[in-house]
């Protein structure tokens, strides 16, 4: 990448240190700029602070913190990140799957279901950040959280 080509950069928002460290590493390899936040941390507005291109949100954090889901809501809710692309990623795949109608009402969201294959989770981030964005979609409304 030349210097007028900033890389694009992905936020991973994890409570496991060493999931943290895997994405940062794989992604990192791929050319990406990575910015990993502690999900027991969490904060929507220290998310916004690393201004990313794609949010990389696992869907069950720590106890205290707000769960992916909630960060996802917020994130949608925020001007800053309303369009940016979110993979939801979860090795509670029951959660996942019943989460998925809801899922269909909020613009570009993505499942990654743990365990992954390692270039399953590149061609998902590749192909995220290669194409044209969605068109735009209103904010979920708070009811129907």
């Amino acid at each position: 990448m030349n210097a007028l080509h900033k890389p694009p950069r992905i936020t991973v928002v994890n409570d496991n240190e060493m999931f943290l460290e895997l994405m940062h590493d794989l992604l990192t390899q791929e050319g990406y700029d990575v910015r990993a936040i502690d999900g027991d941390t969490a904060t929507i507005e220290g998310i916004a602070s690393t201004d990313p291109d794609l949010l990389v949100i696992d869907l069950r954090l720590g106890r205290g913190a707000p769960s992916g889901w909630d960060i996802l809501l917020m994130a949608r809710a925020h001007g800053q990140l309303r369009e940016v692309p979110i993979i939801l990623c979860s090795a509670d795949i029951v959660e996942l799957r019943s989460r998925k109608e809801e899922m269909s009402s909020i613009a570009d969201v993505h499942i990654l279901e743990k365990p992954f294959r390692i270039e399953q989770a590149e061609e998902l981030v590749r192909r995220l950040l290669e194409r044209e964005p969605p068109p735009a979609m209103p904010a979920p409304s708070p009811e129907s959280t």
